[in-house]
């Protein structure tokens, strides 16, 4: 048996997964909205010169139960709210039927910071101001507590899928 010429301790452990229930969700909480200015690159050509595009987001912050240690997970969406329905998630006919809005829309509704009577009625002040109020009041002391559904990102690490949100209880 050969010698160990590094510290295993530092370099080996157990990966850190989410903890997922029978139905596939993980327990999280949302700790902070907040907002920066972000740079998303564009491809150039000789017919598309653009320059890079920046913009400030919305991130939002969530701390996910991980097997080994919480897990930070984020979620970015843009600035404006839309009250405008951009796709119907429908698995048949009428009831079935889900409309969906912008990524901030949907996530706010989510997470109770909307309410879909305040996007139907486009009641402007109303949501601005919930949405102001959300960016003030959420921290870690005052998080919003979550289960979720993952859903794998371009870099194929797993993050919160909006659309399956829901808002429990502490635990």
């Amino acid at each position: 048996m050969s010698d160990i010429d590094f510290d295993f301790d530092e370099c080996a452990g157990i990966a850190n997964r989410p903890i997922k229930d029978l139905d596939g969700f993980v327990k999280g909480k949302l700790t902070s909205i907040t907002i920066r200015t972000e740079t998303f690159k564009t491809p150039r050509s000789k017919k598309n010169p653009e320059d890079d595009r920046v913009q400030k987001v919305f991130v939002f912050t969530f701390i996910m139960e991980g097997k080994t240690e919480p897990i930070k997970m984020t979620k970015m969406t843009g600035t404006k709210i839309s009250t405008e329905i951009v796709h119907v998630n429908a698995k048949g006919r009428g009831s079935k039927e889900k409309p969906e809005y912008n990524a901030l829309t949907e996530i706010c509704l989510k997470l109770g910071i909307l309410t879909l009577k305040d996007v139907k009625e486009e009641n402007t002040k109303i949501l601005l101001d919930s949405l102001k109020k959300a960016v003030k009041t959420v921290s870690e002391d005052k998080p919003i507590y979550i289960k979720t559904k993952l859903e794998n990102s371009d870099n194929a690490l797993e993050n919160i899928l909006i659309r399956s949100i829901e808002l429990i209880e502490k635990f």
